[in-house]
């Protein structure tokens, strides 16, 4: 056996000549060995040698602490197997052992083979063991950084199981997870929907995924959870996972929000486009020097989501029928919301540039943002595609996505 491969035990046992005897025995078996001839050595050694696999431990270590209090003393120092050795064989003292490792208990003349059987079962188990609570450990990191948990309910008992990251989500202390108080946290407005989805999975074996608002135990904080079971008939257990999704209701809530803005936004500018088609008193051209400037000035005060952004406008004075003079209008508005961060949520800030001219029998309209990029895109996007066919235009970006300008002929 190479000497990485060899296990190293450490041997407890009172009788130096035995111990060195039984020391020889193991080191036939491929193992390497340190003694302790009690359990206060027994103890430094643990706290000195920390590659030691295994300990094979005597009950009766004569004067001072015997070998369970040794153990004890082990275990509070590292995670690490030990198996007894003694000459007893009562019941009483395998209990006392088993309250303390579950390792091993052997009696020390059942010969080598069936010790050196016992050590190997006891560093596959511990090695199980550990593997087990590494897993859970990661699992417990997992729910932690999703805001998750798992959770089982007994439906014969009503007891329900839930994992430490259900706690947390709950506000509870781990192991208080209790049926009757989760459901008493469901505010009163969400209870009937849950009771419904729970009725239809156990009844019908219907999806059980909703959303609701609990109130947490710990802090009181009302927080949104998405909960999702699965129901096995044969164990008549519940099982399911619980996720806090308070961060995503908040950001589908903001994007409603905004949607909203924006098309309250949009609708007030096409009434003031109209309105002011109706106060050019005209149903043959409307001037462009009078109508379009109050559109770009009103651009801010009707965007209360701006930051610092200012605009800069040029726009020269010429004639159109009214219907024209409203796509225009239309058209103008959207590159607008692209130009001030609409379309992406931001607010902006810099000069935004509005020129409008025309030359030679045909009008160009150019919006320039100073800070952002500009991509047509959203609802604002498709608006503008839509929008610009009708005035037979062209459109394209420059300057790096900075310039969007479009151009039709009167």
């Amino acid at each position: 056996m190479d000497r990485e491969d060899r296990r190293l035990l450490l041997l407890v046992e009172d009788e130096a000549v035995l111990a060195m005897r039984e020391k020889i025995e193991f080191e036939g078996y491929g193992y390497d060995v340190v003694l302790a001839l009690s359990g206060e050595e027994a103890v430094a050694a643990i706290e000195s040698e920390p590659g030691i696999d295994l300990v094979l431990m005597d009950i009766d270590l004569g004067e001072g602490m015997d070998g369970t209090e040794a153990a004890t003393r082990i275990h509070k120092i590292r995670e690490v197997p030990v198996v007894f050795l003694s000459s007893h064989s009562e019941r009483d003292m395998v209990m006392k052992t088993e309250r303390i490792t579950s390792y091993g208990y052997v009696v020390k003349n059942s010969g080598m083979v069936v010790i050196d059987a016992s050590i190997k079962m006891a560093l596959k188990l511990f090695s199980a063991n550990r593997e087990l609570a590494e897993s859970e450990h990661r699992l417990e990191r997992a729910e932690g950084i999703a805001h998750i948990g798992n959770w089982k309910i007994f439906l014969d008992s009503g007891h329900i199981v839930g994992s430490r990251g259900a706690s947390q989500i709950y506000g509870l202390e781990e192991g208080e997870l209790n049926l009757r108080e989760v459901q008493a946290m469901v505010l009163p407005e969400y209870r009937e929907q849950g009771d419904r989805a729970m009725e239809g999975l156990l009844a019908r074996g219907e999806p059980y995924d909703l959303v609701a608002k609990i109130r947490r135990k710990k802090d009181g904080s009302i927080i949104d959870v998405r909960s999702i079971g699965s129901h096995d008939r044969a164990a008549r257990v519940v099982y399911g996972v619980v996720q806090d999704v308070s961060a995503q209701v908040r950001a589908g809530e903001a994007a409603a929000k905004e949607v909203l803005d924006g098309l309250e936004s949009r609708v007030r500018c096409v009434e003031s486009l109209c309105d002011g088609l109706f106060a050019a008193g005209s149903n043959r051209f409307v001037s462009a020097g009078d109508y379009l400037p109050r559109l770009t000035k009103g651009a801010l005060s009707e965007r209360p989501y701006l930051g610092s952004a200012c605009l800069d406008e040029t726009i020269e004075d010429f004639g159109l029928d009214p219907r024209r003079m409203l796509l225009l209008g239309l058209a103008l508005n959207e590159m607008l919301n692209i130009a001030m961060g609409r379309e992406e949520g931001a607010a902006t800030s810099g000069s935004i540039r509005v020129e409008v001219s025309c030359r030679d029998g045909r009008i160009t309209t150019v919006v320039e943002s100073e800070q952002a990029a500009m991509v047509p895109a959203g609802e604002g996007g498709a608006f503008l595609a839509a929008l610009l066919p009708r005035l037979g235009a062209t459109f394209r970006r420059e300057a790096g996505l900075r310039r969007l300008v479009f151009g039709f002929a009167v």
